[in-house]
This record gives structure tokens, sequence and C-alpha cells, in this order.
């Protein structure tokens, strides 16, 4: 090799050797920037708190409107499935404390009955202390969960679709024996209500776009809240002025003792301590 030609070779190699220790070290002062600097906050992680605190405004603004326009004549068109839903909540939740203390239901409607009752529910063994408060108490726990998932844009959809098939699941367990019961026609309009229902909810977190399918999801939340203490105050009413009529608070003074009237303070007390926290802790808790 020529002297020229070693001495391009060298100069090469230098150049080589010099661009690589120039890499190296753009590339230590990019991981000590890195390493000074805050870690990103991550997108979906600030998008649900930005929509947490958000949405507190919008539970607002839809609890306001329920209030406004429940008393117009043709309310009923958009309560009448809300309510439904609600009545649906509490079966499932006496039925559900029914075979989770290992009892058996033989039966379950959502329709009025005639005798003051707008949904029942038959069940053979289980601890009846528990199931029988559960429906009541059951429907507040239900709209402290809407409530919570609804701080969840992003999973508005995917909520729906939950609540709709554990629906048509208690549909179908709970509603279907009633079918070969004495109260057939009841339990058949019962079953169907139950599929509209279930159906429908989850057509909705499968068609609707995030922003209102959060919106279905708060006025369920709201609705299944309200109808819960709504129910109970029903229930003391009919405690004082129609002790005829049974319900679950008379159900409990047979059984224990205390009085009907007594066990619906008691629920009361515990729906709304139950909707209040949950509110405080969704919205108003420091993050």
């Amino acid at each position: 090799m020529k002297k020229g030609d070693r001495k391009k070779t060298a100069d090469r190699k230098i150049r080589i050797y010099e661009n690589a220790e120039a890499k190296l070290a753009r590339l230590e002062a990019e991981v000590a920037a890195r390493e000074k600097s805050p870690v990103p906050t991550d997108k979906p992680v600030a998008e649900t708190l930005e929509t947490g605190r958000t949405n507190i405004f919008l539970l607002g603004a839809v609890f306001i409107f329920t209030l406004l326009i429940a008393k117009l004549p043709f309310s009923d068109f958009i309560f009448g499935p809300l309510n439904q839903f609600a009545t649906m909540i509490h079966e499932m939740s006496h039925a559900i404390a029914c075979v989770a203390t290992g009892g058996h239901v033989t039966s379950m409607t959502i329709v009025p009955d005639g005798q003051g009752h707008g949904g029942l529910t038959s069940c053979i063994g289980g601890i009846r202390f528990i199931h029988y408060q559960a429906g009541y108490l059951g429907t507040a726990i239900a709209g402290c969960l809407l409530i919570f998932f609804g701080q969840f844009k992003h999973r508005s959809r995917e909520t729906l679709i939950a609540v709709g098939a554990i629906m048509l699941l208690s549909t179908v367990l709970f509603m279907g024996p009633g079918i070969l019961s004495p109260m057939f026609f009841q339990a058949l309009a019962s079953l169907i209500w139950g599929v509209a229902l279930s159906l429908a909810t989850i057509y909705a977190g499968l068609k609707l776009k995030d922003s209102m399918a959060n919106l279905v999801l708060l006025f369920l939340a709201i609705n299944t809240a309200m109808d819960s203490l709504r129910s109970i105050t029903m229930v003391m009413t009919a405690s004082i002025f129609a002790r005829h009529i049974f319900s679950d608070a008379t159900n409990m003074e047979q059984l224990f003792g205390m009085p009907a009237i007594l066990w619906s303070l008691l629920w009361l007390a515990l729906s709304l301590a139950m909707l209040a926290l949950t509110i405080w802790l969704c919205y108003f808790r420091k993050r």
C-alpha cells in the first residue's frame, strides 16, 4: 500500500471514531435530559381526570333536567323505560342476594300486579335478613356504581354493554321460570320488558358515540338513584297509611320485630349516605 493510501485510510478511521464519539455524547445528553425532566402525563389518564372534573356539571344538569320535566304530560314516554329499568335493578338485587345466600328464585316480575307492587321476586331459602333488604339498598348501590362509572367518558359504552348483559342474563335465569307458574301473563310481560331493556342498553353501548353513551349512562345513574329514594319514601308512607299492602319493610317487621317505618328510615339514611359518599369520592375528593 502506498504512503498516500495509508494516510487516507488512517484519516477515514479517525473520522469514523470521531463520529461515533459525537453520537455517543448526544445519546448521553438525551438520557441525562430525560432523567432530569418530569415524566410526561399519560394521555388517557389525563383525559379520565378531566372527564371526572367536568362530569359533575353534566351530572348536575341531568339531575335538574330530570326534576324539571318529571311532571310534564309527555314525561311518561321518557321516564317509563327509565323507571322500568330501576324496577329491574330492584328485583334483580333481591334475586341475586337470594342466590348468593344459598336460596333459589322461583319467579321474578317487573310489571305491576294491581296490588301496589311494581314487581315481585319469589325466593325459597337464602338468608331473608339479607335478600329482603337487598331491593332498596341494591338499587341505591347500583345508582352509586353507575355514577362512579359515569366519570369515565371513554368507558361509557363498555359499561352500558356490561349492564345490558347482566340484565339479559338475569331476565333469562330469574324471569324464565315464572312462565310455568300461575303468574303466566305477568311473567310473560316481565320477560318481554326485561329482554327489551337489556337489548336496548346493549345496543346503546354498541352504537352510540362516547359522549352520547356517557349521557345515557348518567341518566340511568340519576334515575336509578332517585328511584331508590322515591320508592323508600313510598314504602314509608304505606307503612303508616296502607299497612294492608305488604312490602319489604312489612316483611322485615314480621320477621324481626322492628316497625316497618324504622326499616324504611334506616334504608333511606343508608341510601343517602352511600350517594353522598359516592359523589364526594368521585368529584370532590382531592386527587
